[in-house]
């Protein structure tokens, strides 16, 4: 057995762990420091305390590592540690000995030295895989040359109005597509929250009295029809609702139910491939590059770790590690 073997074991279980995080990294991130721990201090039993400390200077580890902090921890939540039916624990990396207490497993303890250098480039893979070519936007360089040709910017918005990360990627590319289409009829929209499928409330206001709410729902049946009327009629007063003035976009929705839509009182919506529509009708490259830049930076916004922020790391020098991470 060579030092850097890692058992298929710890492979698909921490594959697991990446794929359920839908929004920060902090199960890997707490494996990763659990690891480090082991290796500097040679014990094998950690306190909570003792991983809280070690947590921060992991994830700029792993920020450094990767060359971009999306996506990479939040702040510090025991519970990663704690309960059984999420996060490290789940995961067979740590077994809890009582008084906030644990000990590493025999089987990451044997492979810690492999693992050391693996979880930082599994967790750089599979960011790479998930963001697709959204890192590259961050140079002007790249938004030119996507936003040249109308099919290549179709084609990226298309791919992550299809991301699974609870339908942020979803509602930051219909917002990107509105404001800058928008725009040219002097309206304006603004972002007001950050969305999950389930939640409801304002998510584009307008300075023209509209409101969009953003679901990424597939809906095929009447009575998902009847709970999202509810839900909107709750949130929003009914007359403002059948004046139009509510506008849902949504996945997609089949034909039955939307007939039945257009029943419920003037409920408007949009589809993704409605969106995708008006996206075509952007013509001009240096409007595709505005879209290409917004959803650059929502998707920063969002996903830009805590650790970073709380620390006043600039994305060039690390004051937790004392050190330039990035030319």
């Amino acid at each position: 057995m060579t030092e850097s073997y890692v058992p298929q074991y710890i492979t698909d279980a921490f594959d697991e762990m990446l794929r359920r995080a839908q929004t920060k990294l902090i199960g890997p991130a707490i494996a990763y420091t659990c690891i480090k721990l082991y290796l500097e201090s040679g014990q094998d039993t950690f306190s909570s305390l003792e991983l809280r400390r070690r947590y921060p200077r992991a994830v700029c580890e792993l920020v450094e590592y990767s060359g971009h902090n999306i996506h990479l921890g939040a702040w510090f939540d025991a519970a990663y540690i704690s309960r059984e039916d999420r996060g490290v624990g789940k995961h067979g990396i740590l077994k809890p000995l009582g008084g906030k207490r644990y000990k590493l497993t025999e089987l990451y303890r044997d492979h810690a030295h492999a693992l050391e250098s693996w979880i930082p480039q599994r967790i750089k893979s599979f960011l790479v895989s998930k963001l697709g070519l959204v890192l590259s936007l961050e140079a002007t360089p790249e938004r030119v040359r996507l936003a040249e040709h109308l099919d290549k910017f179709v084609d990226f918005l298309r791919e992550r109005i299809e991301v699974h990360d609870g339908g942020t990627s979803f509602e930051i590319v219909c917002f990107a597509i509105l404001k800058v289409y928008l725009d040219k009829f002097a309206c304006r929209i603004y972002r007001d929250t950050r969305t999950f499928s389930h939640e409801g409330g304002t998510d584009i206001s307008t300075d023209f009295g509209a409101v969009f709410q953003i679901k990424k729902l597939k809906i095929s049946r009447k009575h998902e029809v009847d709970k999202l009327y509810n839900e909107v009629t709750t949130n929003f007063d009914v007359a403002r609702v059948q004046d139009g003035r509510v506008i849902l976009i949504i996945d997609d929705i089949s034909p039955e139910c939307r007939t039945y839509m257009v029943s419920k009182n003037a409920l408007k919506y949009l589809r993704s491939t409605d969106m995708l529509d008006i996206a075509t009708l952007i013509k001009e490259s240096e409007d595709r590059q505005k879209v290409l830049r917004i959803v650059y930076e929502e998707i920063t916004r969002e996903y830009s770790n805590d650790i970073c922020a709380r620390h006043g790391c600039d994305g060039h020098f690390c004051p937790v590690l004392k050190k330039v991470v990035r030319q």
